[in-house]
Parts: structure tokens; sequence; C-alpha cells
């Protein structure tokens, strides 16, 4: 059975509640949900390595979201 199949990847984790102390500590559960599609855009004047391949891509990643790259344009820029 792989990681996938056995839903690893979600990441659960269930922190059970304390009555007896004071204060309560509450019931706690925590999962790692894929939201949706992240966009990228990348831009000429800032480092590849922020933009296109930085956090919000890697970050986007590890949650399990697709993510979509939009490449500047160069033609765009030298038409003055």
């Amino acid at each position: 059975m792989q990681r996938r199949e056995r839903g690893e990847w979600l990441e659960a984790r269930i922190d059970t509640a304390i009555a007896d102390r004071n204060p309560p500590k509450p019931d706690l559960r925590k999962m790692l949900v894929p939201l949706g599609p992240v966009v990228v855009f990348g831009a000429s004047n800032f480092p590849f390595a922020y933009s296109t391949a930085g956090g919000d891509t890697a970050c986007a990643f590890a949650a399990g979201c697709p993510v979509i790259v939009k490449a500047l344009n160069f033609k765009t820029i030298n038409k003055y």
C-alpha cells in the first residue's frame, strides 16, 4: 500500500483534550488540506529563486496544490 493510499500525506494529528487540567486543554485536530491552484507570475527584474521557484511555489507543492507559472512576455518590454 502506498503512502498516498494510506493518507499519510494529510499528516492528520489528534491532540486529545485534558478536562482535569486548569485551564482545560481542548481537543485539537489538524490535517493538511489543499485549497486549490496557486498562480505564480515571473518578473524580469526579480531573481528566479524568489519568484518562480521560491517559497510560494514550494509551499503550494508541499500542501498538494497545483502550481500555474506565468512567465514574463519579453515582447511587451521592448515596445518603446
